[in-house]
């Protein structure tokens, strides 16, 4: 009887393990197209506005680039996002409570990032 939980144990163990792992390699933007033409300064606005409806906190940094942060109860991830007429990038910068290590970060930050993209090409559709 005492066998059996020590093999279940260790069949399951691993299986609880990997579902438990919050880390995934970090969410970069690079080059990502807009909808549309439009100047320099209407794509920062573009941007900010889209930021903004997602509770993201923007900065501008100078033309064609923002600071960006976003908290969500104790977390908070601050990334810079660069932009011409033409497409965007969102570079992670910092972050606080998201477990960043060598490249990989708690999964909730690419979802954030990834949510962030498609509010910025849905606005430069506006």
């Amino acid at each position: 009887m005492r066998c059996r939980t020590v093999i279940v144990g260790a069949t399951l163990g691993p299986m609880l393990l990997i579902g438990c792992n919050r880390l995934a390699p970090i969410y970069t933007v690079t080059g990502s197209s807009f909808v549309g033409v439009a100047p320099l300064p209407r794509r920062g606005d573009q941007i900010r506005r889209a930021a903004i409806r997602l509770n993201w906190t923007v900065q501008d940094i100078r033309p064609g680039a923002m600071r960006a942060t976003y908290n969500a109860r104790r977390d908070q991830a601050v990334v810079e996002i660069t932009y011409t007429r033409d497409g965007f990038s969102i570079q992670y910068l910092e972050s606080s409570n998201l477990s960043f290590s060598g490249g990989q970060i708690n999964r909730a930050y690419n979802g954030w990032a990834q949510d962030l993209e498609r509010a910025i090409i849905a606005a430069s559709a506006a």
